[in-house]
C-alpha cells in the first residue's frame, strides 16, 4: 500500500515538473510559439493563393471557351447579316410586272468549271425542265436549264445561253448570243429590212416565254449586214459572272389552295 501512495506521489511530481518546464520554455522561447503562429498563418495564406489561383486558371478558361463561342456566334452573324443585306438590297431594286410567274431569290453555289465562268451551280432543284430566266439588277443576266433536278445557270456570254430580245424604239426581233469575246453579245436572225442602228437598247422580248417584256439586256455597238440577215453586237450592262444572287424569273407560283 505504501509502495503504491509512493508511486502515485512520484508521478505527480513528474508531471508538476514537466508542466513546470513547459510553462517555463513558453515564457522564455516566445520566438518558438511565435514561428509557429507564422507557419500555420503562412500556410493557410498560401495554400489559400493556390486555391485562388487554381480557381482563376479555370475561370479563365471557361471565359476563353466562351469568348470563341462568341467569336464563333458573331461570324455566323455577320454573314447572314450580309446575306439579309444583299437580300434586302435585290428587293429594293426588283421591279417586276404583275404577272402569273413566280420569281424568286437564288444564290450561286459555285462555277462548274475554273476554266468558264459563264456556267454556274444554283442553290435551286428543279422538276421541270422549262427554260428559266436570271434576273439581277432588274437587266437580264441569262438563262436556267435543269440539269438532273440541278438548276445550272447558263449567264449572258455562255454559248448555250439564247433567248428572244428586241432591238430598238421599233422593237425589231432577234435571238441574243455569245459573242465573240466576254465583253460582248451578238444578235442574229435579225430581219433583213429591220431598222437597227448603233446606240439601240436591247430588251427582252418575251416571245419564248423565259423573259417577260422589257427587261433590259444591253446597248448596240455595231451593226454588221449579211446577205440574208443583219447581226448586232451588243454590250451588256451587267456582268453576270460576278453576281452572287439572282432572281429566278419563270418558274410557276405554287397554287393556293382554297377550302371547299
Amino acid at each position: 500500500m505504501r509502495k503504491l501512495i509512493f508511486v502515485a506521489f512520484f508521478i505527480i511530481a513528474i508531471l508538476s515538473y514537466i508542466f513546470k518546464v513547459d510553462e517555463l520554455i513558453v515564457k522564455n522561447f516566445t520566438f518558438l510559439s511565435d514561428i509557429k503562429t507564422f507557419y500555420v498563418k503562412n500556410v493557410l495564406d498560401v495554400s489559400s493563393l493556390f486555391d485562388k489561383y487554381f480557381n482563376q486558371a479555370k475561370t479563365i478558361e471557361k471565359l476563353k471557351q466562351e469568348n470563341k463561342e462568341l467569336r464563333d456566334y458573331k461570324v455566323l452573324y455577320d454573314i447572314a447579316k450580309q446575306e439579309l443585306a444583299v437580300k434586302d438590297e435585290f428587293l429594293k431594286n426588283l421591279n417586276v410586272p404583275q404577272t402569273t410567274s413566280h420569281v424568286e431569290l437564288v444564290k450561286v453555289i459555285s462555277y462548274l468549271s475554273f476554266n468558264d465562268f459563264t456556267k454556274v451551280s444554283l442553290a435551286k432543284d428543279l422538276q421541270s425542265d422549262k427554260i428559266l430566266g436570271l434576273i439581277s439588277d432588274n437587266f437580264a443576266a441569262g438563262i436556267v436549264v435543269n440539269q438532273q433536278n440541278r438548276a445550272i445557270g447558263l449567264l449572258n456570254g455562255n454559248k448555250d445561253c439564247s433567248y428572244s430580245v428586241f432591238i430598238g424604239e421599233q422593237k425589231s426581233p432577234g435571238i441574243i448570243m455569245a459573242g465573240e469575246n466576254e465583253d460582248s453579245l451578238q444578235i442574229k436572225f435579225i430581219p433583213v429590212l429591220a431598222e437597227i442602228k448603233e446606240g439601240d437598247e436591247v430588251i427582252t422580248s418575251g416571245m419564248d416565254n423565259i423573259f417577260y417584256e422589257g427587261l433590259k439586256v444591253g446597248v448596240v455597238t455595231e451593226v454588221i449586214n449579211l446577205a440574208d440577215m443583219r447581226i448586232a453586237k451588243v454590250k451588256p450592262y451587267i456582268n453576270a459572272s460576278k453576281k452572287r444572287y439572282f432572281y429566278l424569273y419563270g418558274s410557276q407560283a405554287p397554287e393556293k389552295m382554297t377550302n371547299n
